[in-house]
């Protein structure tokens, strides 16, 4: 789904000026960090969206890069526990309508030089997004696609970067109104994402009972580290939220080398075996 000329335009101006205008206190975010957002559709909260870098000053900066190569579990990503209850009650934890989503992007341009080109292994419109745990691989097949996916993650930087930090505790996180154009509620009702599938969890129990695979997508192989399937996400692990408001992370796994060989070999016996028999 294509975003309207129009309406892109006007969002990535928003993005533009609010970047140009830095409350004193703003909130900061560089090319590549992942951004956690939370929502509710009704009660406490309703009506304001909740935006945090998945990062902060003590143990991580957030980058997706971060992420992408860990080798071993986070298990502090960031602490939201008192952002989450200041926004949403201190049942927050129980909420079934409360909903949350991860996305990062390293640049919306694939020309130029420096991060609009690549940086840290991701060329420009590597797009990282969030699946509910166990869901479908996201996928943007077409250059547009993810071309546009980049705009709507790159304006939701702008507008995370120029509004006020209202961290609590060691987390840089923001308020912005749902109906924000280019904002978190905007864009995921609009589709503007368009990974053809939810980037959302949410759970009857809470969101604490939910996980969310973390994908990368490339746009282009030049200059990439590592390389994939342009336009397929590649699984780069799990982030799950304690009923505390503590995100974690844990690595994927990534099969063996001798355990997919020997899954070949496998394959390839099973498969003869069945050929003698149909030939006899």
């Amino acid at each position: 789904m294509q975003i309207k000329t129009k309406h892109l335009l006007t969002m990535l101006v928003v993005a533009g000026m609010s970047v140009a205008a830095f409350p004193a206190n703003a909130a900061t975010i560089t090319f590549g960090d992942l951004l956690i957002g939370f929502r509710v559709t009704g009660g406490q909260g309703a009506g304001t969206d909740l935006v945090v870098r998945a990062g902060d000053t003590v143990t991580n900066g957030g980058n997706a890069t971060t992420f992408r190569d860990a080798t071993s579990s986070i298990s502090s990503v960031v602490d939201v526990g008192a952002e989450l209850t200041s926004l949403y009650g201190a049942n927050w934890a129980d909420r079934s309508d409360l909903s949350w989503s991860i996305v990062g992007v390293r640049s919306n341009s694939n020309t130029g030089s420096g991060a609009a080109t690549n940086a840290g292994g991701d060329p420009g419109r590597t797009n990282y997004v969030s699946v509910a745990e166990g869901g479908a691989v996201p996928e943007l097949t077409s250059g547009t696609a993810r071309g546009n996916t980049a705009n709507a993650i790159n304006a939701i930087n702008g507008l995370f970067s120029g509004t006020a930090d209202n961290g609590l505790g060691s987390a840089e996180a923001v308020s912005l109104a749902s109906s924000t154009l280019g904002g978190w509620t905007e864009q995921i009702n609009s589709n503007y994402f368009a990974v053809g599938t939810s980037i959302e969890a949410s759970s009857a129990s809470g969101i604490d009972a939910t996980g969310l695979d973390l994908y990368r997508i490339l746009h282009l192989n030049t200059g990439a580290t590592p390389t994939g399937t342009i336009g397929v996400g590649s699984y780069e692990g799990t982030f799950s939220i304690s009923s505390a408001g503590v995100v974690s992370f844990d690595v994927g796994a990534v099969p063996e080398p001798s355990r997919m060989l020997l899954a070949g070999i496998g394959f390839a016996s099973l498969m003869f075996r069945r050929r003698r028999r149909s030939v006899a």
